[in-house]
């Protein structure tokens, strides 16, 4: 069925996060506030991939460990904000 082309461009510019801020970027807003401004220096929020993990690179295992210590309260943090209630798992690599 044909549509409206405001609507397809407007559908489109939502689900590339055109214009807006992804939900990556609201996680990296507030990263230093979640994991402190040490663990924040040493460590990144790269990704959410389809199914709902987020990656985290630390820069260090020392880093990646501390950071796995808090998994469940860092997972609660992130679901609490807009745009991210998907993310279901953390997912932290270190390298």
């Amino acid at each position: 069925p044909t549509r409206e082309l405001k609507d397809l461009v407007e559908e489109l510019l939502v689900k590339h996060h055109v214009g807006g801020h992804s939900p990556e970027d609201r996680i990296r807003e507030k990263w230093a506030e979640f994991v402190g401004p040490a663990n924040a220096a040493y460590s990144h929020v790269a990704h959410i991939d389809p199914r709902g993990r987020l990656l985290i690179l630390a820069s260090h295992s020392i880093i990646g460990s501390e950071l796995g210590l808090h998994r469940p309260t860092l997972l609660a943090k992130i679901k609490k904000l807009p745009g991210c209630g998907h993310v279901r798992e953390l997912l932290i690599r270190a390298g």
